[in-house]
Formats: structure tokens, C-alpha cells, sequence
């Protein structure tokens, strides 16, 4: 699997646990995000709660950066902001995964995605605990396909082998 980022709207004291719980229970390494960590593949970074987390190339590799900004579309840790760092760093070798939540987070980083050539997917209304944030970027037509939670890994799969296969070119 390429880097995976999730921006999840959580207080401090969470993600960090979040992070250490599911790195007990994945094949991949889960860690939350600190600034300078090194992009790689098989690897999931979780933003930390009250800090955006964003993405930088620099010397050919693509590290975290942490920071302290203010609040975007309702949140810190914002999903806009981590999105719109992707695209900076990979431009159209994004797959963006919008799931359910409150709010409109997320909505432009879809669409940034989309713009720069890549693919958005997000999760369905049926599968969503609250289809909103998810259902505004399929709304404003930034999601390619919306998928059930039960076949998340199978779609992300798919379209992961679809980008490589795309920029491999």
C-alpha cells in the first residue's frame, strides 16, 4: 500500500491512543504524526487532534509537517488542509477517501484532488454513521464512486492499482 494520511476529528488526548491501538491490530504500521516523519509505503499516519497535518517534498522524499494553524472548514485537524498538501506533494497520484462525518471538511480537498487528476471515493449514506461530509463532496460531484464500509479495503485496493497502473505510464 502507498502512505496512507487520515485526518480524524479528535481531541489530543486521542489520536495518539487511536494510533497505538490500531497499529496493534494492522499489518501496517500506525503511528500518529510528528513532523519530519518520512512518507512510505505500508506506513499510516494519523493527525494529530488539534494540529493540521500537512505534506512536504523535499529532497525527493515527502515528510509530515505539524502545525498550528487556524481552525479550516470547522476543525484542526482539518481534512482540507491535509488534502490540499497531497496534492502539492503528488499532484495526480492522489487517491482521496472521504467517510462519514459532520460538517463540510473535506469538500475542497475532494475537489483539489479531482482537479490535479486524481480520484476521490467516499463512503455511501447507507454505511455512514452521518452522511455529511462524505455526501457534501459527492454532492458537489468530487467523489468518482461511493462505496459501503464493508468493501472499503477491496475498493481502496482497486483504485490504488488503478493510479499505479495510470502513472506508471
Amino acid at each position: 500500500m502507498p502512505p496512507i494520511i487520515v485526518v480524524q476529528h479528535m481531541p489530543a488526548s486521542f489520536t495518539k491512543p487511536l494510533a497505538w491501538r490500531l497499529n496493534t491490530l494492522s499489518e501496517l504500521t500506525v503511528s500518529e504524526a510528528a513532523t519530519g516523519d518520512v512518507l512510505t509505503p505500508n506506513q499510516v499516519l494519523i493527525a494529530p487532534g488539534g494540529k493540521h497535518l500537512k505534506v512536504r517534498r523535499v529532497d525527493g522524499a515527502v515528510k509530515a509537517v505539524i502545525t498550528d494553524g487556524s481552525v479550516v472548514s470547522g476543525h484542526k485537524p482539518s481534512v482540507d488542509v491535509m488534502m490540499a498538501s497531497v496534492v502539492e506533494a503528488y499532484g495526480s497520484g492522489c487517491l482521496g477517501v472521504i467517510m462519514t462525518g459532520m460538517g463540510r471538511d473535506g469538500a475542497d480537498g475532494c475537489r483539489a484532488i479531482r482537479a490535479a487528476g486524481g480520484i476521490v471515493i467516499g463512503q455511501d449514506e447507507a454505511s455512514s454513521d452521518v452522511y455529511g461530509m462524505n455526501k457534501v463532496a459527492f454532492v458537489e460531484g468530487n467523489v468518482y464512486r461511493q462505496f459501503a464500509l464493508n468493501d472499503a479495503a477491496t475498493v481502496i485496493a482497486y483504485h490504488v492499482r488503478r493510479l499505479r497502473a495510470v502513472t506508471a505510464v
